[in-house]
């Protein structure tokens, strides 16, 4: 998983963000119980405006790890994007 998404974060800082979407989707199809594959895939869908369906991807990360600030600082971006 972490491979993955090793490598999308790289993908997106050279701005290639379909190319990360498509890698951070596979691992969290790979690891559905990984909450960091679930906060790359929050990430990715945020940088490319697809709100709903990051907040949906930071939610579950949350729920897997209710700790996790990551996820819940993610969360809060997106509201933030959106508006809310």
């Amino acid at each position: 998983c972490k491979s993955l998404c090793n490598l999308a974060i790289q993908l997106q800082s050279i701005g290639h963000h379909q190319l990360q979407l498509q890698l951070v989707e596979r691992a969290v199809k790979l690891y559905r119980g990984d909450p960091w594959a679930w906060r790359q895939l929050g990430h990715a869908r945020l940088m490319q405006g697809r709100f709903e369906d990051a907040l949906k991807a930071y939610e579950e990360a949350g729920q897997q790890h209710p700790e996790d600030v990551v996820a819940k600082n993610g969360r809060a971006e997106v509201l933030k994007a959106m508006g809310r």
